[in-house]
């Protein structure tokens, strides 16, 4: 008797702790706080390692059983520490440190996929209280987004910090148009999947005001592969209209100039040839994990870097593919590869995954700890409310 009170506590405990981590993510990078220079977390960072923590012990015998299906990403996991642990003979103690705390964020988030799914597959979470929290969080998006652009229409005095101003453009609590893109799109999928038009239609919206080019176009594309959203013809229509709307009322001179600017597809193209040209130095190891910004300070940014510490940006390459393989190796690559490919088969959702897995073909997308969390927790949900 007295095993079953506690059970119960233990799995609420569970699911409320998870509650608020999904209501404390709508703050984005409004909670972060900085270790030192060069680490930084979020509050909301800390409650997914707490509540990864707390799950694992109460679902270890089922985690070990339903972690079969995950073997690929396993097997990425435990390489890229092996090999983290190869390369990093050849950094300062520093540049170690700083490494162990950035794989540690990416083996607890990608670890999200088997966890949830043990969760959510053993009814450890009830999905429609989860479904419906959710729900909530989709309305906060919205309305934190809308008084962003309201109140604050740009990042200039953020720029001192290595923020773009991104004037007039929604980037809501993620200050980053982009991530912004990303997060609407997933909660667009979701909304969609759940039936909940118009959430769907304001979060394509603000999709659409981030005029993130790329994702905006991503997102189109990856609507074709969505059957609900072909099947509703006024859906597309109303998202025309909106487009339209945004394109020649709120379409200002200065983001009009902005979305004709070819710099960042050149940066991107400049970014990849260094990402190669570390590949063909490193072909079969790579580099190590989070080594790319000493990499990068040595070769093309020590000037730089003697005067103020490498930004975050030059940290990764924008491709993400190009980043594992040059940091792992061609081994981690195609492991990595091989994960994917394990992900698709085990979440049919391919509009959803088709987004994130081309978008990180041009940014760092997927290793987001944000849009990991919101895709864990979103693909494996769908999963088992539809029976895919």
């Amino acid at each position: 008797m007295l095993a079953k009170i506690i059970s119960k506590v233990e799995q609420k405990l569970i699911f409320y702790l998870l509650c608020f981590v999904i209501l404390t993510a709508n703050f984005g990078l409004l909670t972060r706080l900085s270790f030192t220079k060069e680490i930084r977390f979020t509050i909301f960072e800390v409650l997914v390692y707490i509540f990864v923590l707390i799950a694992l012990l109460k679902i270890k015998k089922d985690f070990v059983i339903q972690i079969s299906k995950f073997k690929f990403l396993n097997f990425f996991l435990v390489y890229s520490w092996i090999n983290f642990a190869f390369n990093s003979t050849r950094y300062n103690q520093s540049s170690i440190i700083i490494g162990v705390f950035y794989l540690i964020r990416i083996t607890v988030f990608l670890l999200l996929f088997p966890i949830l799914y043990t969760l959510i597959k053993n009814k450890y979470l009830p999905s429609n209280p989860l479904i419906k929290i959710i729900k909530l969080s989709a309305v906060l998006q919205v309305i934190i987004a809308i008084a962003q652009i309201l109140w604050y229409p740009n990042l200039r005095n953020l720029q001192y910090l290595g923020w773009d101003p991104h004037y007039f453009r929604v980037f809501s609590v993620y200050l980053d148009t982009y991530l912004t893109n990303n997060i609407f799109v997933l909660f667009a999928f979701f909304s969609l999947y759940n039936n909940w038009t118009g959430l769907f239609l304001l979060h394509s919206l603000l999709s659409l005001a981030t005029y993130a080019r790329a994702g905006i176009m991503l997102f189109g594309i990856a609507l074709l592969f969505n059957k609900r959203f072909l099947a509703k013809i006024k859906l597309f229509f109303l998202i025309l209209a909106g487009a339209v709307t945004l394109i020649l009322f709120f379409l200002n001179p200065y983001i009009g100039g902005k979305l004709l600017r070819s710099d960042t597809v050149i940066s991107r193209i400049e970014d990849s040839k260094q990402a190669l040209e570390l590949i063909k130095k490193n072909i079969l190891f790579g580099i190590g994990f989070n080594f790319i910004g000493n990499y990068k300070k040595e070769v093309y940014y020590y000037e730089i870097a003697q005067l103020k510490p490498v930004y975050n940006s030059k940290s990764y390459f924008h491709n993400l593919y190009l980043s594992i393989w040059a940091t792992t190796g061609i081994i981690g690559f195609c492991l990595f590869l091989l994960a994917l490919v394990q992900l698709l088969n085990l979440y049919r959702f391919p509009d959803i995954l088709i987004y994130v897995l081309t978008y990180s073909l041009i940014d760092n997308a997927l290793f987001n700890v944000f849009v990991l969390f919101y895709l864990s927790l979103f693909l494996n949900l769908l999963k088992f409310k539809y029976k895919i």
